[in-house]
């Protein structure tokens, strides 16, 4: 799977969700899985997955869920062209970009995307300030 580029969601709450309901020799094993890629997940990083409880089955199905209840309006990150011309541009992306994370590659390059544009938002957009009057239209 992870050759392939495919990850298995971590699931929260209970970590099983077959059981085979004997008291002596209880098995418990994790049998469902939701494979999701890096750009999955940098579109959708709020995202879990969860098991909901078995009652009377054997069985605990899961639910893959996407926001907890309130939407968050997140503008989507936009790579300024001026920024080039700051000095500081090429150090905050290198600097942002080696910063550690542990995971597939296109998990990875997801989250490093993250962090850059983070990282130049912060750290570029002070020193900028009214570049729309620098470069009218």
């Amino acid at each position: 799977m992870e050759d392939a580029g495919f990850m298995d969601m971590n699931l929260k709450g209970c970590k099983f969700t077959w059981c085979n309901n004997y008291d002596e020799g209880c098995v418990r094993e994790r049998i469902n899985i939701c494979l999701v890629n890096g750009p999955w997940c940098f579109c959708f990083p709020h995202a879990w997955l969860e098991a909901i409880p078995a009652t009377e089955l054997d069985h605990s199905p899961i639910i893959l869920r996407f926001w907890n209840g309130f939407r968050v309006q997140q503008k989507p990150f936009k790579f300024d062209q001026y920024w080039l011309e700051n000095e500081q541009c090429i150090p905050i992306i290198q600097e942002a970009w080696q910063k550690g994370f542990v995971s597939s590659n296109l998990k990875a390059v997801g989250h490093k995307l993250g962090v850059v544009s983070g990282e130049l938002k912060i750290g570029i957009k002070s020193p900028l300030r009214g570049w729309k009057e620098k470069y009218p239209d």
